[in-house]
């Protein structure tokens, strides 16, 4: 794996989805009386899962494209297009998860909001590829 092939935004986007992965999963999204629960977790388990599952698909597609084949299918007409809906499509599931239980809710739910949201950002103003 040769780290020269990616840009300072393939790492900082990167970086984004790869945290992005982590809150999913281990950050505590709901915090009650010292139990923590991630966002896979229940409540609404499944929004966090369907999060998690696009996110998954995010790293991947850009680890694809700059590590190994690049005949990926797109959506629109570039793999810029691509990692921006899939960007947009983990912050929908998340902002639902969100909306779905507001109470009690943890430090891991603002940071991974506020890093999809920089995520899809920095998506929309990267230039295609």
């Amino acid at each position: 794996m040769d780290l020269a092939k990616l840009s300072r935004d393939d790492m900082i986007v990167g970086g984004l989805g790869i945290f992005l992965l982590i809150d999913l999963l281990f950050l505590p999204w709901y915090s009650v009386d010292g139990f923590t629960a991630s966002a896979t977790s229940a409540p609404y388990s499944i929004w966090g899962v369907l999060a998690l599952l696009v996110a998954i698909a995010f790293v991947a597609d850009l680890a694809l494209e700059r590590f190994g084949q690049n005949t990926l299918p797109v959506i629109g007409s570039s793999r810029a297009t691509t990692r921006t809906a899939l960007a947009g499509g983990t912050l929908a599931f998340m902002v639902i998860k969100f909306i779905a239980h507001t109470s009690n809710l943890g430090l891991g739910c603002w940071l991974g909001l506020v890093a999809a949201i920089a995520l899809v950002v920095l998506c929309v103003r990267q230039p295609a590829s």
